[in-house]
């Protein structure tokens, strides 16, 4: 485990840009200025080619940023070009390296200059660069914000747990290198009695509500000699199943 601590003495006025503290078995590199991002880069870049020399050239590789407001604040075209670099030129040379970075989207993040709606503007771009997209919202705000869309067949799952509040709907965006979009709802809520942390398909939470409807067959297909659909048994498996050569991508963005 290695930590890039750009919050303890950010702004320092010790003149290195990074200490090295720490054991062997957890490095801590403290990062005292957000100014060049490039240095950052580097050494994210060195850190990784050591530990494959000393581990092995196919270990499994996770770089956590939480979170990418203060590098927002700092300049919004350096930290497009920073994580550009990082999805693209780190990624090229492995297959195991994933990328997951926190953005808060409900702290005002506005330049200096006064741009209104850009805080729109920088999720709608850190979304183009992730190939998932991870929202998580409270569901009493969820159901404000869309009563409609939540009502189309599947309102028991905004009302489930609504009085917990550790209660949270979690909306997935998944892009293919091919160009198609997935998406996915699950609801999750910490369990009272165990604090297990609970998660469901959105669709399963429906499933006991409209078993009924689902054991009377459609009458436009009752009578046929073959069956064109699928059950959620053999959807779920086809779902699962990995294609060859198929690289593993990159960025994970939540918000």
């Amino acid at each position: 485990v290695i930590f890039l601590d750009a919050y303890s003495r950010l702004g320092s006025y010790e003149s290195d840009d990074t200490d090295d503290i720490g054991s062997n078995d957890t490095k801590i590199h403290i990062i005292k200025s957000l100014d060049d991002l490039s240095i950052i880069l580097r050494l994210i870049q060195d850190i990784i080619a050591k530990c494959k020399y000393l581990i092995s050239p196919n270990s499994n590789f996770t770089l956590i940023i939480d979170s990418l407001t203060p590098i927002l604040l700092t300049s919004l075209s350096s930290t497009f070009s920073f994580l550009k670099k990082i999805s693209s030129g780190l990624t090229s040379e492995m297959n195991t390296f994933r990328v997951i970075a926190v953005y808060h989207s409900d702290i005002p993040t506005y330049p200096v200059n006064g741009i209104t709606g850009m805080l729109n503007v920088r999720s709608t771009i850190l979304s183009h660069f992730a190939t998932t997209t991870i929202t998580i919202k409270n569901m009493e705000q969820t159901r404000k914000e869309s009563i409609y869309e939540y009502s189309k067949g599947t309102d028991v799952m905004v009302n489930v747990h609504m009085n917990s509040p550790e209660c949270s709907i979690c909306l997935i965006e998944h892009r293919k290198k091919s160009g198609k979009v997935f998406y996915e709802r699950n609801v999750y809520h910490i369990d009272e009695s165990t604090n297990d942390l609970i998660i469901q398909f959105a669709k399963e939470i429906t499933d006991d509500i409209n078993v009924k409807d689902n054991n009377n067959p459609d009458p436009t297909i009752a009578n046929t000699l073959f069956n064109l659909s699928l059950t959620e048994e053999q959807k779920k498996a086809k779902n699962d199943v990995i294609l060859p050569y198929t690289k593993v991508q990159g960025i994970i963005f939540v918000m």
